[in-house]
């Protein structure tokens, strides 16, 4: 399973940072042309606005997680998990995953295989559905920890004296943009 979204939003519901991960060269759902990967982009911006919809219900996330700082799993659409935490102060950090991401040096499943091996049966997992298989969820230490390092660096961005808080401006920061990169690719390297 690899992330394929993060995004950050803000108390007032409004998008601040939001970087998409495409699948490499190699692997079989690689998008093919510029119109596929604008349609990949909006695909995941929009599970992002959806998220909002979640963390706004009255059945959102489970409440003894969400203190924890621990990422619930939110919604699964188009064959992406998507994840989220809320902080104290408001800021709401949003995952998107692959549903399913096979192990390198294997050839990639045909249309209509299924995985039937390995099946969860780890109540301490993140979207422990019957059927999926250990390499289809992510552990909950795990996405935290990668949770937990996003916040770290929203949190050296928005301390910058010259970034604006109270006007909630999208983050535009190369350096940024580079940090969370190596944390995803560091992340999806392992998984």
């Amino acid at each position: 399973m690899q992330i394929r979204f993060v995004s950050l939003i803000s108390q007032q519901n409004k998008p601040l940072y939001i970087q998409t991960f495409l699948p490499e060269t190699g692997s079989k759902t690689f998008v093919k042309s510029e119109d596929d990967e604008m349609n990949e982009l909006l695909k995941y911006n929009f599970l992002s606005h959806m998220s909002l919809d979640v963390f706004e219900s009255p059945f959102g996330p489970p409440t003894d997680t969400a203190l924890e700082g621990k990422p619930s799993l939110l919604f699964v659409q188009d064959g992406i998990l998507v994840y989220g935490s809320e902080t104290q102060t408001g800021l709401k950090v949003v995952i998107g995953c692959s549903r399913y991401c096979p192990p390198k040096n294997t050839k990639p499943m045909e249309e209509g295989e299924t995985v039937k091996d390995n099946v969860v049966e780890d109540p301490g997992s993140l979207g422990n559905i019957e059927g999926f298989a250990n390499t289809d969820v992510i552990e909950v230490n795990d996405l935290s920890e990668i949770t937990t390092r996003i916040r770290k660096e929203y949190l050296r961005v928005t301390c910058n004296p010259f970034f604006d808080v109270d006007g909630e401006m999208e983050i535009q920061n190369p350096k940024f943009d580079r940090n969370i990169k190596s944390l995803i690719d560091e992340f999806n390297s392992k998984h």
